[in-house]
């Protein structure tokens, strides 16, 4: 009997634009796509989303690793980090559904720029959030999913996972939690359907 349901954000609840932040950073920079990247995915991005470096701190840690001065200004780097969330996916609503029925929570890999200016408001209906930058942890680790369902006052058992990568998937598993691995909104639906019940 399935009571909480925990669902990733960006790539689950909402789509995501790598592209467009990238895009316009290359353009203000004048640096190849690659070596961006490799700055916003690498440990500096991580350190980030476990709430070690504030907004400025991040940029300017990013900025220092770039390959040659440039004149990238700390508003534009931010214009540019928001650019990457985008509209809300048909699994929004079909979460939004379950909130009367169950215990319905988001756990995320996030920073607090994303949350607190390009989402605030967003998520207020939900039962609560866990957030990387909050609990000083990432998914996959074993202590996300510990510390979430403290939070939560959850059970593992009792518990849907809902996440669009793999290896937070397998995280989950190994901690007890059913899941459901997301690929796109019909899928979702689907294995919604069959997990949950009437008699749930």
């Amino acid at each position: 009997m399935i009571k909480t349901i925990f669902f990733d954000i960006g790539g689950v609840l909402l789509n995501i634009h790598p592209y467009r932040t990238l895009r316009y950073l290359c353009e203000k920079t004048g640096l190849d796509k690659s070596v961006i990247e490799s700055l916003l995915v690498g440990e500096i991005h991580h350190a980030y989303e476990r709430g070690e470096l504030t907004d400025s701190e991040f940029y300017k840690q990013v900025k220092a690793c770039f390959p040659h001065s440039n004149h990238l200004t700390e508003a534009d780097f931010f214009h540019a980090w928001l650019q990457l969330l985008g509209e809300p996916t048909d699994t929004m609503d079909l979460a939004l559904s379950l909130i009367d029925k169950y215990s319905v929570w988001l756990t995320s890999n996030t920073n607090p720029y994303h949350i607190q200016n390009g989402l605030q408001g967003v998520f207020d209906k939900f039962t609560g959030c866990i957030y990387s930058y909050e609990i000083g942890v990432r998914k996959p680790y074993l202590t996300f999913f510990k510390t979430a369902l403290k939070i939560s006052d959850a059970k593992a058992e009792s518990t849907l996972f809902i996440d669009d990568n793999i290896d937070n998937i397998k995280g989950a598993q190994v901690f007890g939690l059913n899941t459901i691995l997301y690929e796109n909104d019909a899928q979702m639906k689907k294995d919604l359907t069959r997990l949950l019940s009437p008699g749930d």
